[in-house]
């Protein structure tokens, strides 16, 4: 029996109601899980900073001192090897890109990735001591988000009717949409983790360098000229082998995990390339800015995929080094 017009278009609005129930929960769930992580990392890094180098002004004490504060609140919040895994990493991190930033004159960047380095070589050798492995951690991590996700979700379903009938959106359905994503948020946790620990960083440092009285190390320069050593493309080559060589299967997901990392990082290379030439290109008009903003959204995936190429393609070409000398000529 063909079903009538109305209950199909009924069935269509609960099939989008379902779904963006799963967004709103994802959301939550990422604010929880993300949002708070990230200001407390930022934090750690920062009222060390803050207290090493004495801030100017009475504002920046205060701004130490509620540092301090959310740091030793989200130090004392773990749960599960993630959340203890997390914490160490920012502690020897933040150590780490203080003595580089005491005792060397490299980029903001530069001692950030350092420091971000070290912390890579010293988590995979504590991994072995706990008994936990990369991919044990993974799924510790699936596990916690998952647990807070349904728990959210619970909430969400009480009082909301979206099981109207055949064809028609039902928990089981929005439940394995938000499922799918946890089980991805797990694969990618090492990789979030890492980017997580430098943006912290380098939120750090930025903010220390503009409260410090007598701050250490070369300051952080504009994001359009946002760059790092060319050599880093090199850490590519092993993870590329792990994927390609059968023997090396069990490591996969670790090297996917790297290459992940090095995309972002050579996919914000190429967005500092656009934003040090777009101005030039585009002048300071707000409509055409929007109607740039609107095309980005629009075609996001081939955004990513161009900014990515486009970093990889300042490595050799020196996109706004040849620029500036032209410039200047």
């Amino acid at each position: 029996m063909t079903r009538p017009a109305g209950a199909a278009s009924g069935a269509g609005r609960q099939l989008l109601l379902g779904a963006s129930l799963a967004f709103v929960v994802l959301l939550t769930v990422v604010a929880y899980q993300v949002t708070f992580p990230l200001i407390g990392m930022a934090a750690v890094p920062l009222s060390v900073l803050l207290l090493l180098g004495q801030p100017a002004t009475r504002m920046g004490h205060v701004l130490a001192g509620i540092a301090l504060g959310v740091a030793a609140l989200w130090l004392t919040q773990g749960t599960g090897p993630p959340g203890y895994i997390l914490r160490a990493a920012t502690v020897w991190a933040t150590a780490m890109f203080l003595i580089l930033t005491y005792t060397t004159q490299f980029s903001v960047t530069g001692r950030g990735l350092l420091a971000l380095g070290t912390t890579a070589v010293v988590v995979s050798g504590l991994l072995p001591v706990v008994r936990l492995s990369w991919g044990e951690l993974s799924w510790w991590a699936e596990h916690q988000v998952g647990m807070t996700a349904r728990a959210t979700m619970g909430s969400f379903w009480m009082g909301v009717d979206i099981t109207g009938g055949a064809g028609s959106a039902r928990p089981d359905d929005v439940a394995h949409l938000l499922q799918e994503s946890v089980r991805l948020f797990g694969r990618i946790f090492p990789a979030l983790s890492a980017l997580a620990v430098l943006g912290a960083l380098m939120a750090a440092a930025a903010v220390y360098y503009r409260l410090a009285r007598d701050p250490r190390g070369t300051p952080p320069r504009p994001f359009r000229v946002f760059g790092f050593s060319d050599h880093l493309g090199w850490l590519a080559i092993p993870p590329l082998l792990f994927l390609l060589i059968p023997r090396f299967a069990i490591l996969k997901p670790l090297a996917a995990n790297v290459l992940l990392v090095l995309a972002t990082l050579y996919g914000l290379r190429g967005v500092a390339v656009a934003v040090f030439f777009l101005p030039q290109a585009l002048g300071g008009g707000f409509l055409l800015w929007l109607l740039l903003g609107t095309i980005i959204l629009l075609v996001l995936p081939a955004v990513v995929g161009s900014a990515i190429a486009l970093g990889l393609l300042d490595v050799g070409l020196q996109f706004r080094t040849r620029w500036t000398k032209v410039r200047s000529s």
